[in-house]
């Protein structure tokens, strides 16, 4: 509930974001030390905005809101999306997850924001994570995205982190070197986007 005061805060008090805007679940919103990390490997301030618990559609809703009163984003800024794996374990059906991600992505190419997607395995039940019950690669959808959207970078080490239980502190949440593992991958894939936008 704090974290989520937290959100409200930031979304009311900032009607244009910049920098980067972490977003999405869990994996954002308990991170100890992501924004930290984004703010000094960029420069630019990190915004919080992540829900634990949030499904997709929580996250379109909430982008909804935040640009239905007013809010916006700034050119160049990037959003860091941890987003979709709940959807998997409640049932959601597929096409649905992709399509609510697919307005959240569009919206921002609009903007000319770009998107590192930590995308997740589909695994069918809480259960099936805790017994390594699922493939550890990124479910299709995500790819689907990247192909249709160039400011798309996925992330994808969901799922080895998931699989290898001395990196989990408990079922489905890292510890400090689940987290370490993580954020270095995000880390990564937001250097390799700004290397390619050079280059480019």
């Amino acid at each position: 509930v704090r974290q989520q005061e937290v959100n409200k805060r930031i979304l009311e008090n900032n009607k244009t974001l910049s920098g980067n805007i972490m977003a999405g679940a869990s994996w954002h919103s308990l991170n100890p030390t992501l924004a930290n990390e984004l703010t000094q490997a960029t420069g630019q301030q990190t915004f919080n905005t992540a829900v634990g618990g949030a499904t997709t559609a929580d996250t379109l809703q909430q982008l909804n809101d935040f640009t239905s009163s007013g809010g916006s984003f700034a050119p160049g800024s990037n959003l860091i999306l941890q987003q979709g794996g709940l959807d998997f374990v409640y049932g959601v059906d597929k096409n649905q997850t992709l399509n609510n991600l697919d307005q959240i992505i569009s919206y921002m190419n609009q903007q000319g924001v770009n998107v590192i997607l930590a995308g997740s395995p589909f695994a069918s039940s809480f259960a099936d994570v805790e017994s390594n019950n699922f493939n550890p690669e990124l479910d299709q959808i995500y790819n689907t995205l990247a192909n249709k959207y160039s400011n798309v970078t996925l992330v994808d080490s969901m799922g080895r982190i998931l699989q290898d239980k001395s990196l989990l502190a408990d079922p489905i949440h890292p510890n400090a070197r689940g987290w370490e593992m993580y954020n270095r991958s995000i880390l990564d894939a937001l250097n390799n986007r700004n290397r390619t936008t050079e280059q480019g």
